[in-house]
């Protein structure tokens, strides 16, 4: 799952690297416009409803991972 993550986020935010510290607040293509298309790959990928709320608070990859990993519905 954590790699599957990596290369969705990767390929939004056009960087080569990419790890559990990586936040909203230390990538700089991390935007808004970036963050919409990283919420809505994730619904795709894995299967999920990510609400608008959950959305505000999926801003690190941490919170992401954590997010999916208690989600009993991802694929």
């Amino acid at each position: 799952m954590e790699e599957k993550v990596f290369e969705i986020c990767k390929q939004i935010f056009n960087v080569e690297n990419i790890d559990e510290k990586t936040s909203i607040s230390n990538l700089q293509t991390w935007d808004s416009l970036n963050h919409t298309h990283l919420i809505m790959a994730l619904q795709k990928s894995f299967n999920c409803e990510i609400t608008a709320e959950q959305g505000i608070e999926l801003t690190s990859i941490s919170a992401i991972l954590h997010f999916l990993k208690n989600n009993k519905s991802h694929g």
